[in-house]
Parts: structure tokens; sequence; C-alpha cells
């Protein structure tokens, strides 16, 4: 009798939920039904996060084939259903203009949810009036003159780096360079941002590394599949366990190294020692005063933002740059010529201006082509705050609207024979009448990336230095090569390349 009744009781229960689900489906349905979406088809409850199961390769070569049909049916947006949730896809620049041009659709969308255990709520993942003030606080820490004294750091990297390359040119073996590019760009980023050298290049090991890998691989995964939403449900699982420990690595490594820094700043300032290197914590730190303007917790998230998204970001744009140097023997004649002039009455441990980087306008032409065709970021995405109308269809406030940055950057309407590897498409005339929201690695509009004047500085100066000493060879045609669209888009099996000393 009483299991009777708990059947029935969990089929009455059970029923309530499908009739509400459906219910706020068909209301949704009614408000969307009227754009148009992927050929497949949706799932009650599911939508269609079946459509996109899989590993990171196969979820993200599935979800490029559906967003991309979308846009070559003519479509500047297009809707998919993830679980009950209405996504809308913005395929085309003139939908992406809506979204990005206004000061009013600034909040990030719900997927951002699942970076808040990691990333908090920085300069990233923060909305309204709280992203306001700490981008206006934040905003001076890339001023010219700053730059220019990150310049020194990243001048020291760039030449430990090529060393690093000498035994590889030795032997003659092929090797995944994306490896050292990246210990080489943690390098950098924990020297600039928080004043620590950590000698990962010479560690090769990274612990850290390691775990922000993991950590985008876990985020990605749990942002395509709905039934994980729902933290209770997600931390009592395998994944939901690993992520937690996976975390602890990750705020380990910036709390102790920010506790260091804050003891070292106690110790200075009663010792009046000598002014050291300035870092991007130590502005953090001054404008704490004491907890009044950032308390200890504002400072963590944004170390850990600027940490993730100042090394992972400037690797993956470094690496696949390198992969397209290697298959282009023109582009790498072009940029010998260009470096050599550069570097022309230097000596071999001489550094790197901002004169002299405004000088390699080739290696930016090459930079920016590499972007468009592999950007760092594959997707961001944006919650509208009032009603929009977006391709002709009433959005209402609220909707999660996402932006594949390759399906954009590989628009046919907007760039001819879009696949192809071309640098000049990026030079002053080619770039007239271009639509300003068909190119967006750092995204735009008010919401733009703070640090992209720092990461394209940072890539001219690894690269230069490594032109100046190597020729590169890649060992994988550009479409053999497996993309894995996770929170930054890196090849699955690396980058393998052949290099060889120029002299």
């Amino acid at each position: 009798m009483d299991v009777s009744l708990a059947t029935i009781t969990l089929t009455v229960l059970f029923a309530v939920v499908i009739y509400k689900v459906s219910k706020k489906r068909m209301q949704l349905w009614i408000t969307y039904g009227s754009i148009p979406g992927p050929l497949e088809r949706s799932l009650p409850i599911l939508g269609h996060a079946m459509v996109f199961r899989g590993d990171q390769v196969q979820s993200y070569r599935k979800m490029l084939r559906v967003v991309g049909g979308i846009r070559d049916r003519g479509h500047q947006s297009g809707l998919v259903w993830m679980g009950s949730e209405p996504v809308l896809i913005a395929t085309g620049p003139d939908a992406v203009e809506v979204l990005l041009r206004s000061s009013q659709h600034n909040t990030k969308a719900m997927f951002y949810d699942f970076l808040h255990p990691w990333l908090g709520r920085g300069l990233l993942t923060s909305d309204g009036e709280k992203w306001k003030s700490r981008r206006r606080l934040l905003t001076p820490t890339f001023h010219f003159n700053i730059l220019q004294d990150f310049l020194e750091v990243m001048n020291e990297q760039a030449k430990l780096f090529i060393t690093k390359l000498d035994t590889h040119s030795a032997t003659k073996d092929t090797f995944d360079i994306f490896k050292y590019v990246t210990l080489c760009a943690l390098d950098i980023i924990c020297e600039t941002a928080m004043g620590k050298s950590i000698n990962a290049m010479n560690d090769g090991n990274s612990k850290y590394v390691r775990a922000v890998y993991r950590a985008s691989e876990l985020v990605q995964h749990r942002q395509n599949a709905p039934w994980f939403w729902w933290d209770p449900v997600y931390y009592a699982t395998k994944r939901g366990r690993e992520f937690a420990t996976t975390l602890e690595i990750l705020h380990g490594f910036t709390r102790k190294i920010i506790f260091e820094r804050m003891q070292n700043k106690k110790t200075d300032d009663t010792a009046r020692a000598p002014k050291k290197r300035l870092a991007f914590l130590d502005m953090l730190l001054e404008a704490s005063d004491d907890g009044n303007v950032l308390s200890l917790s504002d400072i963590q998230e944004e170390v850990d933002t600027f940490m993730f998204e100042g090394h992972d970001t400037t690797a993956a744009a470094m690496s696949w740059t390198l992969h397209l140097i290697g298959t282009h023997d023109d582009v790498q004649a072009k940029l010998h010529e260009e470096v050599d002039k550069v570097f022309a009455n230097k000596s071999n441990e001489s550094s790197l201006t901002m004169d002299d980087l405004r000088n390699l306008e080739y290696l930016e032409l090459v930079i920016k082509e590499s972007l468009r065709l592999f950007p760092s970021v594959p997707t961001f995405a944006r919650k509208t705050t009032s009603d929009c109308v977006i391709d002709g269809h009433n959005i209402p406030v609220g909707t999660s609207v996402t932006i594949f940055t390759q399906v954009l950057h590989l628009h046919p309407k907007y760039w001819t024979d879009p696949r192809k590897f071309n640098p000049e498409r990026f030079t002053k005339e080619a770039c007239v009448g271009r639509h300003p929201f068909c190119y967006i690695p750092f995204s735009a509009g008010p919401r733009n990336c703070i640090g992209q004047r720092f990461a394209l500085t940072e890539e001219k100066v690894i690269l230069a230095h490594f032109l100046r000493r190597y020729n590169i060879k890649a060992r994988e045609a550009t479409e053999q090569m497996e993309l894995m669209g996770d929170l930054i888009l890196r090849p699955r099996n690396g980058v393998n390349v052949d290099i060889s000393k120029r002299f």
C-alpha cells in the first residue's frame, strides 16, 4: 500500500513538472517561434543539447556545423534550445552589432555563471555598477607608460624562450611548440600581473597550466549539459568533484602569490627599500586602501581572471600564428625580411622597443589574420537587458545571445575565400568599408577586451625574437588540425613543428 502511494505521488509530481516545463516551453515557443533554428530536431526537455554531445573536438565540430548552417542559409541569427533555455545565436555582423555596440547589453549570459566558482565576479564576469566601477579602476593599468615597463619582462622571457628551443633545433626533431609558448606566456603574466618569477619554462611541467586546461574543459562540458546546471547535481558527480579539486589548485596558486606580495610590500614600505618593478597586483593592492575599495576577495578574483585570460589566450594566439607561418613559406620570408630590418645593428642581447614594435607592420597583419582564422576565444555571450530587434525578430529582455567568433570570421559575405590565410586583408586599404563587427577577436564595443594592447605587444615581442633566430616548418596541414572549442580555441594534438637556426 505504501509502495503504491509512493508510486502515485512520484507519478503526480513528475506529471506536474512535465506540465510546468511544457507550459513554459510553449510560452517561449510563441515568443521565439519565428526565429529560424538548426535543421536538427529539438527534443522535449533536452532541446538541442544532445546534438552537441561528444568530446571537446566532436562537440565543437558539431557546433560549427549547426551554427555555420544557420549562417549559410542566409540568416544573421538563429535559435537553439539548451534544455528549456532559448539561446539566440548571432551569426552575422549586423546581429552582433545590435548586441555589442550598445552600452545596454553588457550583462553576461547565464553560461558565465559556471565560471563564478573559478573567477568570482571580476572584470570578466561581473555586471552593472560593479563592472563599470571595476573597469574604471583597472583601465589605467594598461596605460602606454605601464606597458613600456612590462615590455622589459616580455623581452627577457622571449630571449629565454628561444634558448629553450635550441635543443630541438640542434637535434632537428619534431616537437609541440604550443607547450613552450604556453609556459613562456605564463612566466610573462606571473611577472607582470603579480610581480612573481615562477620560472615555468625551467620547470616545464606546470601544475597550474594543467589545472587551467582541465578547468576550461570541465566548464565547457557543463555549459553544454543542462542536466548539470543545478549545483547540487553537478557537485555530486565525478566531474563536479574534480572541478572543485582543480579550483583548489588554481586558487591556491594565486592566493599564495598574493599573500607573498602583500608581505613583501609591508617589508619594503617599512625598510623604505628601492622601488621594484611595478606589477598589476601592486596596483590592486594600492587601490585596496585597507579593503575600502577592493577587498582581499576582490583582488583574488581579478588576479585569477588576469592569470587565466592573460596567458592562455595569448599562448593560443601565438601558437596558431606559428603554425600558419610554418605552412606559408612566402609569408615567413617576408617576416624574416621585416624582422631583420628592425634588428639591424642590434646585438644578440638587444631588446625590442615600442618604436621597434610599431615598425613590425607586416607581423601585425599576420597576427590579425591568424586571429581571424583561429580566434583565441571561440564564443562569448550576452544577455539582453531590454527588448530589441535582431535580424528583424523582436527579442525580449533576458534573452541569452551567443556569438561564435570563428563562424563570424569565416562569413563568405564579408571575407573573400574566407578559409585562405591572407595577411593582406588587414592593410589599411583593405579595411576600408569593411563591416566593423565582422572581425571581433577581442570582442567589441564598451565591453571589449581591456588587455588587447598588452596581448598584441606580447605576441609581437615573442614572435619577433623567434623569427629573428629560427625557420619554422609545420608538420600538419591546417585542415588536419583538430580544434578543441573549450573556453580557449586549442588544437587537440598541439602545434607540431620542425625548426632550424637561420644563422
